[in-house]
């Protein structure tokens, strides 16, 4: 909050919206990463208890199923190096939505004055869109890591049951069978709880990149704002070596169409550089 109020949001470049996104989602992610670090390291615990008991049931045989689980883990990282791309995208796209929706609720009398709430509904509706389209992406590719993940325990036991019959040539009773499928069950609850906690490191990683960008911005150098310049009448501005600068629509974004002006959106996005 500090940070906000000192803040030189002209010469940052920071609209609003990034500003919402920064203090209700990349905070609430940094937040919830404290919670899944204790539960890590919990599960740790039990995978480490978990794999001395299965070799010691097994013997040898029990590093087959070790190897099956291993050979899943590049993938495993694989996803993560994609959704943390994904993820650093979808912010984007969020933080350029918000900006035209407090743009649009900021100028709402300018909007019905001139008739330009179909022209910033569609603008709306197309970020929106990009925004689902990369959010759908991430959730499907989590989908299909924790789909691999949990049937990772099944495939890595019958790996262990194969290699302890065919190769190693040692009887399996049921009492072993049953028990082995047990703790390859536990092993599962921990690789089924490493996608979530890893998903959670990726977004928290990502709002702490963000969080650590924006606290490096350029104060207003002890400057307060609401003070009256000595030498001017009341409600008098002056303005010393300054220069102005106008924001280019998105590139992105879809044409105008109909009767909207081509330049109603620089007409509410324009910033001053002092």
């Amino acid at each position: 909050i500090q940070k906000v109020l000192t803040l030189d949001a002209g010469a940052a470049g920071l609209t609003f919206g990034a500003l919402t996104n920064l203090l209700a989602v990349d905070a609430a992610y940094v937040m919830q990463l404290g919670q899944f670090a204790v539960w890590l390291i919990a599960e740790l615990c039990k995978l480490t208890l978990t794999l001395v008991l299965t070799i010691f049931l097994l013997g040898p045989a029990s590093v087959g199923g070790f190897a099956v689980a291993l050979l899943v883990q590049p993938l495993v990282m694989w996803s993560i190096r994609v959704t943390k791309r994904w993820q650093k995208e979808l912010m984007k796209r969020k933080d350029e939505r918000m900006a035209v929706v407090s743009e649009a609720l900021g100028a709402i009398a300018t909007l019905k004055h001139h008739a330009w709430e179909g022209e910033f509904e569609r603008r709306i509706a197309y970020m929106r869109d990009r925004e689902m389209a990369t959010l759908r992406a991430i959730k499907l590719l989590e989908a299909a890591t924790s789909c691999l993940v949990n049937e990772t325990p099944m495939l890595a036991a019958i790996a262990a049951f194969l290699c302890r019959t065919m190769i190693f040539k040692q009887p399996l009773s049921a009492a072993q069978g049953f028990t082995a499928l047990a703790l390859f069950g536990l092993l599962g609850n921990v690789l089924g709880f490493l996608p979530m906690v890893l998903n959670r490191y990726v977004q928290a990683s990502v709002a702490h990149g963000r969080i650590c960008t924006f606290l490096q911005l350029r104060d207003v150098d002890g400057r307060q704002g609401g003070l009256e310049a000595p030498g001017l009448s009341k409600g008098s501005v002056q303005i010393i070596n300054g220069s102005f600068a106008w924001a280019e629509p998105p590139a992105s974004a879809p044409p105008s169409s109909g009767a909207t002006p081509h330049d109603a959106p620089s007409l509410l996005t324009r910033r001053r550089h002092l």
